[in-house]
């Protein structure tokens, strides 16, 4: 058993606790596995206080904790108990921790260039604000060099030191002390650098030795699959070599909105779409994969609703990705499209079967996510609301003239309707539709695609609109950029208002953070001004 997974059901306030922990080469007190996770250079760690008392804490050994579980089996389901502030702790009876069994050894292929992760690193990559230390650095003598910026990395007098002369007193950067052979578990943090062993070999990653795999013939990694919009070189890199270089590629982690970020391809649409589903986490997984794990071989089955047929269709795809071409060793292949949250592939093997049914990546570019939601639940009650000066009014998806061409996502048929409401009761129907659980969305008309307005909105980009709330006399409405950033709104309600701190109590209630990862609330009365178009596709999802 090296790791632990740490499942924190997704709940805001303590989501920063979650995920998996890996096991270090030292021992507890108690003689217990002491397990650690590292990100953005800051480490957590889990281990006993006591014999039935574990801990999580910034530090090995600490008694200065962030969160504890009393027990002395680790999967114990007994309930963690996070620190709140103020001397508040709250008891979370879902959180639980589980073990992973070691998967069963796969066999390296031969290289000159290989890793032992025992043994020192043989290259490193420094992430720094300094743009003369940032960089690749490989093992040599004794010593890590850049070449680039003729910088060297050393261990001297119980520090690792960044220099430009290895013989020099004078020095840049310096870790902690530390006893660690290899730079990157060195702690790095009062540097403000991030140092993380370089996986593999610093060469790039060439199809050419993945030929075994499977290859979709279909729909070929070549410039006909990017479509006549991408004119930029292209690296396809399997899916499965996309791991960020202190992980491991899976299919699905734990399945979030969190995960889905926006690349270069105006595919907001979709991304948005898929992000409302991912609200209801087992969907994807139940009813789209057929293939639920990661493939050794590279093939996917992935279902689809086909509305010309008006039934479920199986397309195949394999997990050839198109990335940015590497222009150096150290830099890590970044897929040109759809961006994963750190190492889940099903956001990008998604993104590619809609590709490859609408005949191209290019193809994805603009869309409507009404037209999603109706090729990934079969939903076909579909409804387009457009405000027209103080009225919104609908307009129903002409569904037959769609299921002639139901995988051209550009165009989306609609005729209208006698149906009018104001603003109260347009919100008392989104009220409805959040409680009935449906896939919503909202956007804003302008006359350049995804222009950036000085309210920290976009206009003709697709938001998915998460949660309706109110309570008294408070109305808000949460939305999600598909971005997955900063790029928020920065008017009432945004994540740095006032109103959160003058209202703890509701801040708790709607678990508030502010994080910059494109989720934000906003007032009604700023979102009916501000948005022009609704789309809703009338589906239960937690009865799916």
């Amino acid at each position: 058993m090296t790791e632990i997974i740490l499942n924190t059901n997704n709940i805001q306030d303590i989501k920063k606790y979650g995920g998996r922990y890996k096991k270090t080469s030292k021992k507890g007190l108690f003689d217990e596995d002491v397990y650690m996770k590292k990100k953005n250079g800051k480490k957590l760690f889990i281990y006993k206080l006591a014999k039935d008392f574990y801990c999580i804490s910034r530090r090995r050994g600490s008694y200065s904790i962030n969160a504890y579980l009393e027990a002395e089996d680790i999967e114990s389901s007994n309930g963690w108990i996070f620190y709140k502030g103020w001397m508040n702790w709250q008891k979370y009876d879902s959180v639980s921790a589980k073990i992973l069994r070691e998967p069963e050894p796969q066999p390296k292929p031969e290289s000159t260039d290989e890793d032992d992760e025992n043994k020192p690193a043989k290259h490193v990559v420094v992430y720094s604000k300094y743009h003369n230390i940032n960089g690749g650095y490989s093992l040599g003598n004794g010593v890590y060099f850049n070449a680039e910026d003729n910088m060297y990395l050393y261990y001297k007098s119980c520090k690792w030191f960044i220099s430009n002369n290895p013989n020099s007193s004078r020095f840049f950067m310096c870790s902690d002390f530390t006893e660690e052979n290899s730079p990157e578990n060195a702690d790095w943090t009062k540097s403000g650098l991030v140092v993380k062993r370089h996986q593999g070999t610093i060469n790039d990653i060439s199809l050419e030795e993945q030929n075994d795999l499977f290859c979709d013939k279909d729909f070929d990694a070549n410039n006909d699959s990017l479509g006549e919009l991408v004119q930029q070189e292209v690296s396809w890199i399997r899916g499965s070599r996309l791991q960020p270089s202190d992980s491991y590629m899976t299919l699905f982690h734990y399945v979030e909105p969190n995960d889905i970020m926006q690349g270069a391809l105006g595919d907001c649409w979709l991304l948005a779409a898929l992000s409302s589903i991912a609200e209801f986490p087992k969907y994807f997984q139940d009813k789209i994969f057929k293939t639920n794990k990661i493939s050794e071989n590279g093939k996917y089955d992935i279902s689809l609703y086909d509305a010309s047929i008006s039934d479920w269709i199986t397309v195949t795809i394999d997990d050839r990705i198109p990335c940015n071409k590497k222009t150096r060793w150290f830099e890590t292949p970044r897929p040109l499209f759809a961006q994963p949250n750190e190492n889940e592939l099903y956001i990008l093997l998604l993104e590619k079967a809609f590709a490859k049914v609408a005949g191209s990546y290019s193809k994805l570019s603009g869309g409507y996510p009404a037209l999603a939601w109706l090729t990934l639940t079969g939903c076909e009650e579909l409804a387009f609301w457009h405000k027209n000066k103080n009225l919104w009014e609908k307009r129903h998806i002409a569904i037959e003239k769609t299921k002639k061409d139901p995988f051209n996502f550009q165009n989306m048929w609609l005729y209208g309707s006698h149906i009018k409401n104001n603003d109260k009761d347009l919100f008392n129907y989104m009220k409805i539709c959040d409680e009935n659980n449906y896939l919503v969305s909202a956007a804003i008309c302008g006359e350049v695609m995804e222009a950036r307005r000085s309210d920290g909105l976009v206009e003709r980009h697709a938001y998915s609109v998460i949660c309706v709330f109110e309570k008294d006399d408070l109305k808000l409405v949460q939305l999600r950029n598909p971005w997955g950033n900063d790029v928020e709104w920065n008017g009432e309600w945004c994540d740095n208002c006032k109103n959160w701190k003058n209202m703890p109590k509701l801040r708790r209630e709607l678990e508030h953070n502010k994080d910059d990862d494109g989720l934000f609330w906003m007032s009604w009365e700023d979102f009916s001004n501000i948005f022009d178009d609704i789309q809703i596709c009338a589906i239960n999802m937690k009865k799916t």
